[in-house]
């Protein structure tokens, strides 16, 4: 039925299959783990002043206070700003890696669906996940605004 290269190119293909999903799902893992660490790095600052307004200082002495030290908060909070930066485009970038994957992965799954022609109806059933290489988009303004508005607030 097959020759011996459509099979070696089969298997690769479900071997590939298999690696670039795991792969799909890790990313998207590992971006829901950076941004807790940028939830809790942004935190920062606020937890800071909470603290600080435990020790009783009114308003004019917490001013002093911040006027003393003005130059390490600064630093400090400019710090922490290019940390957030940093996470953020690491954020997009397993973002697109996630995409590029789920691509792959649309790939291989219409070349299986386009080589299976023994029921059209059961091949209808099975047709929920995109088949398209095109799919997803790079650009989704579901995912990028509210990721965008989220850190940058």
């Amino acid at each position: 039925m097959f020759n011996s290269d459509s099979k070696n190119f089969r298997d690769f293909l479900l071997s590939e299959y298999s690696n670039i999903a795991q792969a799909h799902f890790k990313s998207i893992e590992t971006i829901s783990t950076f941004f807790r660490y940028y939830l809790l790095i942004m935190s920062i600052p606020i937890s800071v002043i909470a603290i600080i307004s435990q020790f009783g200082l009114d308003k004019e002495q917490f001013i002093n206070l911040v006027n003393q030290f003005n130059l390490p908060i600064l630093i400090i909070l400019m710090s922490i700003s290019l940390l957030g930066l940093g996470m953020f485009c690491y954020i997009v970038n397993l973002r697109l890696d996630a995409v590029l994957y789920a691509r792959v992965v649309n790939g291989v799954r219409k070349f299986f669906y386009d080589e299976f022609n023994e029921d059209i109806n059961l091949k209808m059933r099975w047709r929920v996940l995109p088949q398209s290489p095109q799919l997803p988009p790079y650009f989704e303004k579901s995912f990028f605004c509210r990721l965008f508005l989220s850190l940058g607030l």
